[in-house]
């Protein structure tokens, strides 16, 4: 996460607008943002 650029505008693709972009939802796993950037992600992807 240091290593990544962050004096910049939130890209539409990568670590850097996953981070921004991603959620927590009430589902166990991965699933994809309806948003369009980012993902949902559950208690057991937080867990591991």
């Amino acid at each position: 996460i240091r290593i990544i650029e962050r004096n910049c505008e939130i890209p539409h693709e990568g670590p850097f607008c996953d981070l921004m972009w991603s959620d927590p939802e009430e589902i166990e796993t991965w699933a994809v943002s309806p948003r369009g950037a980012g993902w949902l992600f559950g208690s057991r992807v937080t867990s591991e």
